[in-house]
């Protein structure tokens, strides 16, 4: 494609993120290029479904913690509604659970905050294409949990590992409850049963998925297809 083909369609971007400072550094950036358009901007997540329906963006760049919603929650919800929005989340931490629920969630992309606007725009680009990226310092750190069976007895222990992973019927509930935001009260009162017993079910969802919170039990609920 040629420069002008490709100023003639621009990527849209829209930008969502909780700093200020950081917000229109990255929109004054991006403006540079001619192959980008911004869309728009906010640091609401209310403002932000808004705007990806009435806008709609090439491409999301998400701050993984803005006001409202955490940025893994907000991918969530945006590929419930449009499967096909390309999502980069931006994070200043190298956590390998924020990875894998980032990527769990649908983003295309995972990025640090500090990288420079040169490869941000590398990304964009890429992902723009439908390709996924993983910043280089991020991704050592991710490979670590995806180590397959070395022998025949590991497979089988991991086989039955996964057997009792398996929920009950009401504890599926209580994770469809999860998914759906709800609190331990909330879940409580929906399924009429005591706060004690709301929280004994969400502690036993997370000892059986082996996570420690509920974005990333509302991940492995989507991406697993228990739900």
């Amino acid at each position: 494609m040629s420069q002008n083909a490709a100023d003639k369609n621009p990527i849209k971007v829209l930008v969502i993120e909780s700093e200020k400072v950081t917000r229109i550094g990255i929109k004054y950036a991006l403006r540079e290029n001619p192959n980008i358009k911004i869309s728009g901007s906010t640091k609401s997540a209310d403002e932000a479904f808004y705007l990806i329906d009435y806008l709609q963006p090439d491409v999301v760049l998400i701050d993984i913690v803005y006001m409202g919603l955490s940025g893994i929650e907000t991918t969530l919800k945006i590929k419930e509604n449009r499967p096909d929005a390309k999502i980069i989340i931006l994070s200043p931490h190298k956590s390998v659970d924020e990875i894998i629920a980032s990527l769990g969630a649908g983003a295309n992309a995972f990025c640090m905050e500090d990288m420079s606007f040169e490869a941000l725009l590398m990304v964009i680009q890429t992902v723009a294409k439908g390709a996924c990226w993983i910043d280089p310092s991020a991704a050592a750190a991710a490979r670590k949990c995806f180590q397959k069976p070395q022998n025949v007895t590991n497979l089988q222990q991991y086989k039955e590992e996964k057997e009792r992973k398996q929920l009950t019927p009401r504890e599926l509930e209580v994770l469809k409850c999860i998914v759906d935001g709800l609190s331990n009260q909330e879940i409580a009162e929906k399924l009429v049963v005591s706060i004690h017993t709301s929280k004994a079910h969400v502690c036993n969802i997370f000892r059986k998925l082996g996570v420690e919170d509920r974005v990333l039990a509302a991940v492995i609920a989507i991406r697993e297809h228990l739900i």
